[in-house]
């Protein structure tokens, strides 16, 4: 199952890798950086805890899982009136950026339709905040709506039905994490990354989250890690499995540098 909005660092290209390595039988399966999801769309567990600090990435999740209809139909009436606009629709983008800045934080499904719709309607899918946490990408141009296949949307929600998605703190999901189970974790990459939330995340948090692997270890838990291949990572994860793997970056400062490196980092 393919995920269904596009995110930074998303793993859809690290699949093949992520599955060759990942333990061969399992019990739970979490994940505390939940992002796009594509590592748990195509697992499919069937049991699963997952996470992340963005709640409007939570709410569209939950808003799919419980009413897929609702969240298709209001997304329906966004691409409709994108499409209406002609050839210049960059009114209905920053009317629907306006919308959504002005009610996040709601559940809402309508809020969940709009993180879709700006997702598929934004520079590069990123996701990025202000200083006050407002959604700020600009429009990337594109005339046509087409932000959501209906009958993906509807086995996505199928398949989540027993998720359970969580949106605090990444240690908060893996408490309940015992012997035998399969955490994946892919946090913000070791870049100074700030985009994400108005907090940022960095080198005290990756710390943190080395932290968090050791003591699932110790556990007897499977982990798996991916990150950027930095000093910092390396000397973090210097007693685990490393497998360093050739990405493509699909948003770089440098358009010319679109290549890249990141680690496989596994306790097993």
């Amino acid at each position: 199952m393919k995920p269904i909005i596009k995110w930074l660092g998303g793993k859809t290209q690290c699949l093949a890798y992520i599955k060759e390595l990942m333990p061969a039988t399992y019990n739970r399966y979490y994940e505390p950086f939940l992002g796009g999801a594509a590592v748990l769309l195509d697992l499919n567990p069937k049991e699963a805890y997952v996470n992340d600090i963005n709640p409007e990435l939570i709410n569209m999740y939950i808003q799919v899982r419980e009413d897929v209809e609702g969240v298709i139909r209001y997304l329906s009436s966004l691409d409709w009136t994108h499409e209406q606009s002609g050839s210049d629709p960059k009114e209905v983008y920053y009317a629907v950026r306006g919308l959504f800045n002005n009610h996040r934080g709601e559940k809402t499904l309508e809020q969940a339709a709009r993180f879709i719709y700006l997702n598929k309607h934004c520079f590069n899918g990123l996701y990025r905040v202000n200083s006050k946490g407002e959604f700020n990408v600009p429009f990337n141009g594109k005339l046509t709506g087409g932000s959501f296949d209906t009958d993906h949307l509807r086995e996505v929600s199928k398949q989540i039905h027993d998720v359970m998605f969580l949106n605090g703190d990444f240690e908060d999901c893996v408490t309940t994490a015992e012997a035998g189970d399969f955490i994946f974790a892919d946090p913000p990459y070791d870049n100074s990354f700030t985009d994400y939330t108005s907090a940022g995340f960095e080198r005290d948090q990756q710390e943190r989250v080395a932290d968090m692997f050791k003591k699932l270890s110790d556990k007897g838990c499977y982990c798996m890690l991916t990150n950027h291949d930095t000093p910092l990572i390396r000397e973090l994860y210097k007693d685990y499995n490393i497998k360093v793997i050739d990405v493509r970056r699909s948003i770089n400062r440098n358009g010319n540098d679109r290549k890249g490196k990141e680690v496989i980092i596994t306790n097993y």
